[in-house]
């Protein structure tokens, strides 16, 4: 008799085992952790199709872009060169304006001034205004390093989402500034929600990819339709 218990006993753990061993794979799958996606395309579409322009984005083996390639209203070729604390220490720009422009940083890393083509100092800060002044716009950074005032303007953005270059861990914002104004608008550590300017109404709308990048960029001028332009992303993974 106490044979039979035990057999019933461990049949019954037996049984138990099984159940538990089948719950446990029907636990959910474990989300997938995300991978970092690089921008390697980004097309400007202008309401006049002369200012339309096309970036071809060639990373480095640091994951770093290396290069830009620009066609459409200019045709250059950006080529990046880093300090040791990753921060862009110069940009040659071959084809339409050839020039190289540096930048200078003080000790703690923060823009002191551009130059261009090893002499010509184009662009200061001033500590008292905390303004970089020398180019067509003064300009100030926000704790980001992305603009948040230009000349008249007034930039925001979506903190909560991610511009088309987070994955580098670098802000780009001396290339913008510099090589070409209309990257102001593609560079930005976080995607643009807001263009704030004095007599202008200016509508911006945002679509994102699944990660939270930047995807479209559309901003309409109210007063002057032919300013308005979208800006579009494609991404790779490396």
């Amino acid at each position: 008799m106490k044979t039979n218990f035990k057999k019933m006993l461990l049949l019954l753990m037996a049984t138990s085992f099984a159940f538990s061993c089948s719950d446990d794979d029907s636990d959910p799958t474990p989300m997938p952790v995300a991978v970092p996606t690089f921008a390697n395309k980004i097309t400007i579409d202008t309401q006049d199709d002369s200012y339309d322009e096309v970036y071809n984005i060639i990373y480095d083996s640091e994951k770093r872009i290396g290069k830009i390639v620009s066609t459409g209203k200019l045709n250059r070729v950006y080529t990046m060169t880093y300090n040791v604390k990753n921060q862009v220490s110069a940009i040659a720009i071959t084809g339409d304006d050839a020039k190289t422009v540096t930048a200078t940083y003080n000790s703690d890393g923060k823009l002191t001034a551009f130059t261009n083509n090893g002499s010509a100092t184009i662009v200061t800060y001033n500590s008292a205004t905390q303004m970089y002044e020398g180019a067509a716009n003064p300009f100030s950074l926000n704790a980001a390093g992305d603009i948040d005032v230009l000349g008249p303007s007034f930039i925001g953005y979506d903190n909560s989402k991610n511009g088309a270059f987070t994955s580098t861990n670098i802000n780009y914002y001396v290339l913008s500034i510099i090589a070409d104004a209309t990257l102001i608008y593609i560079m930005p550590s976080k995607p643009i929600n807001t263009i704030s300017v004095t007599g202008q109404n200016v509508t911006i709308e945002n679509t994102f990819t699944e990660d939270a990048h930047i995807k479209l960029f559309d901003v309409s001028d109210n007063n002057n339709p032919l300013k308005s332009f979208t800006i579009s992303y494609e991404y790779q993974i490396l």
